[in-house]
């Protein structure tokens, strides 16, 4: 057995169990290094060899960049003003190593149907050289979706973001939830872990639910109708899965003059109901008017399809988010819970009479 197939059969055992790492992991199972924007000089001259072997030249300067929940962001400047990403994970390897390699399993489904992703070119989990898994990646320097101030422009970009989504939709494959990447390495083959597509929205629903009663998030009357929404199981029938994001947003999203949109961080990805993807997306809109939605939806191209069944799915996987995502927030301490999208969802399920 392999170092790597140890690591990632680690990282599957645990990952089959969590519906978002985010939301299952505990903040003592994180191992941040207090000073992670330090990086050890022994750390820092092996990524130097390795890149001056890739690159055929020695990098400048190595500098932090920016940091995520499960990793932090390096920029190393190579000659003539190029630079390049290195994204490193400082925690426990069954939770954000071996997701490296889902950046670069779906970077080469999607360039297969035309679309455009960050270029990789080197994955380490070994750790026999840095005391850290890395990835070092095709830095871009486009803008994100996020960062555009010009409304016209941002609702272009989004209806962009939008026809995106359709056209990585459109590849599917057998199982559901998150691939599995055991089999990946074994056959070359992409499936899910996941025998339905219930059995992964439905994964630590309960417990989620029973978080947020113990702290007063929910009350008794609230969950026990939460839970009697996802009763309606025809809802979570799907017959056959598509490749989805699993954390599209925004900040996840740069919009290219000729690539159009590229879509990063592909870590949380799973195979599922396109809907679920949408639902996601839109969880994290909040103040912006309805026309942002109605762009993103011009470029999926589905207006004919959204009926009363496309909107009790949509609301039921919102609500299945924002639980999984109120979750998350309280466990880390974030300022706000935004639990108001719990009951936002509630109330469009009723409307829809569910």
């Amino acid at each position: 057995m392999t170092n790597l197939y140890r690591e990632v059969k680690k990282y599957m055992t645990i990952r089959k169990s969590m519906f978002m790492i985010k939301t299952d992991i505990m903040p003592n199972e994180i191992k941040i290094k207090k000073n992670h924007r330090v990086l050890k000089k022994s750390c820092i001259e092996h990524l130097r060899s390795v890149c001056a072997k890739i690159f055929a030249t020695t990098p400048q300067r190595i500098s932090f960049f920016s940091s995520g929940f499960l990793h932090q962001i390096y920029e190393i400047e190579l000659e003539k003003g190029t630079s390049i990403i290195v994204k490193i994970n400082t925690n426990s390897h069954k939770y954000a190593g071996p997701c490296f390699l889902l950046d670069k399993i779906v970077g080469q489904e999607i360039k297969k149907i035309g679309l455009s992703s960050a270029s990789i070119f080197k994955i380490d989990i070994s750790r026999r050289y840095c005391k850290f898994d890395y990835e070092i990646l095709e830095k871009l320097n486009e803008k994100k979706i996020a960062e555009i101030s010009n409304p016209q422009e941002f609702l272009d970009a989004i209806t962009k973001l939008g026809k995106t989504c359709k056209i990585y939709h459109l590849l599917s494959y057998d199982g559901f939830g998150p691939i599995n990447l055991l089999y990946y390495i074994d056959k070359k083959r992409i499936i899910g872990c996941y025998n339905k597509w219930e059995e992964y929205v439905l994964l630590n629903l309960q417990k989620h639910l029973s978080y947020c009663r113990k702290y007063n998030i929910i009350k008794e009357d609230n969950m026990t109708k939460i839970i009697r929404k996802f009763e309606y199981k025809e809802y979570l029938n799907v017959d056959k899965g598509s490749l989805l994001h699993g954390d599209l947003a925004n900040h996840n999203a740069f919009l290219h003059p000729r690539r159009n949109i590229i879509l990063i961080d592909w870590e949380d990805c799973i195979i599922g109901d396109p809907i679920y993807d949408i639902a996601y997306w839109s969880s994290f809109i909040q103040n912006e008017p309805k026309n942002v939605q109605n762009a993103f939806i011009d470029g999926y191209g589905n207006k004919n399809s959204i009926n009363g069944d496309w909107m009790i799915k949509f609301w039921l996987y919102y609500l299945r988010i924002a639980i999984a995502k109120t979750v998350h927030r309280h466990k880390f301490n974030y300022r706000t819970l935004n639990e108001y999208k719990i009951s936002k969802a509630m109330t469009k399920l009723q409307e829809l009479g569910i």
